[in-house]
């Protein structure tokens, strides 16, 4: 997660990534490392001036983001992949980005399709996953059968047919097959301005 990078890398960065990640608001951010500074003393966040420092790097990074991105191509991998989750979501797999935050969330979005006839399969990336893919590391698309304890075969199966459809959408896909690994995107990270709105459950 976001605060991790915190850790690793520093405020300016942290902030920096939430920004370009696309999926926060301003208000958002600066509240995210506020409840940092307050809770974690470790963090090296001052409160009294988290805030204001925050908003100072939110702005300039926004600035830049907007700068940077009237030069990306006319379709950028963030947009294939928007594209192609709605393929997905029209195909009777559920497919939601930026869905909790850790591989275990994933029974909750079973959860929330469990029973319904709509939805063979589900995929999703999560909160550290986004982190990753924002800072040059790739995208990792987990996935299932929809089903309560799906065999290797189904899963294979649902795996084969989002590699179909990401593929189908200009992306490229790593997957040996392996029905218990991720699927790999290769991918650089280019989610336009103005998609804010983060939710942990999130969906496109």
């Amino acid at each position: 997660m976001f605060e991790l990078v915190l850790f690793d890398n520093g405020l300016e960065e942290a902030v920096t990534a939430m920004v370009r990640s696309g999926f926060y608001s301003a208000n958002e951010i600066v509240e995210f490392f506020r409840e940092i500074a307050t809770d974690d003393p470790d963090a090296g966040l001052d409160p009294d001036t988290v805030d204001e420092d925050v908003h100072r790097i939110v702005v300039a990074a926004t600035s830049l983001l907007l700068e940077a991105s009237a030069n990306w191509p006319e379709k950028t991998d963030n947009d294939r992949l928007a594209e192609a989750f709605q393929h997905l979501n029209e195909c009777g797999i559920r497919a939601v980005q930026n869905y909790g935050f850790e591989a275990s969330d994933c029974l909750e979005l079973y959860r929330e399709i469990r029973g319904d006839a709509e939805w063979r399969g589900y995929c999703f990336y999560h909160n550290q996953d986004l982190a990753r893919a924002v800072l040059g590391g790739g995208l990792a698309v987990r996935f299932s059968a929809a089903v309560d304890r799906p065999t290797d075969d189904e899963n294979r199966a649902i795996g084969a047919a989002i590699v179909d459809i990401l593929r189908t959408h200009g992306l490229q896909p790593e997957w040996d097959g392996d029905p218990r690994r991720v699927i790999s995107l290769p991918f650089e990270w280019q989610r336009r301005p103005g998609k804010s709105g983060f939710h942990p459950h999130s969906a496109e």
